[in-house]
Parts: C-alpha cells; sequence; structure tokens
C-alpha cells in the first residue's frame, strides 16, 4: 500500500506520538504512508527519527525497545 488506509484515525495518530515520544523506545517500524502522514503533520517533533518507514507493516508496527543501562 502507498497510502493511508481509510480506517487510519485520530486514536491511532495519539498512539503513534505517544509511543515515539518513549524515552525507552529506540525505533518503531511502520508503514511508509504512516512515516510520510507524521513527516507532514509533525515535521520538527523531537520523536520523529524513532518512526521507521518498512514495507510490509500497513497492518501492524514493531516497536524496539533500548536495552536497559548497563545491558549489551
Amino acid at each position: 500500500r502507498k497510502v493511508l488506509r481509510s480506517s487510519w484515525s485520530p486514536t491511532q495518530v495519539k498512539l503513534m506520538i505517544t509511543a515515539a515520544n518513549n524515552d525507552r523506545v529506540d525505533r518503531i517500524f511502520i508503514s511508509p504512508p504512516i512515516k510520510k502522514y507524521f513527516c507532514e503533520k509533525y515535521p520538527k517533533a523531537p520523536w520523529l527519527y524513532r518512526l521507521r518507514p518498512w514495507w510490509v507493516h500497513d497492518a501492524h508496527l514493531h516497536v524496539r525497545l533500548k536495552c536497559p543501562g548497563g545491558d549489551t
């Protein structure tokens, strides 16, 4: 898919912003249209770099957490 689904909603936007703004989150893998949406709507957001476009993530996402301090 190259466009946002019609089911895209403010609830999903809030969820993504909340997750991306969490300092324990390293990356969130999402579909490219979702990344494009956030780049257009929130171009200066400090958490934007955590959102990583990845194909075949239009029906789900992956969250990679940072390792706890002192843990490899």
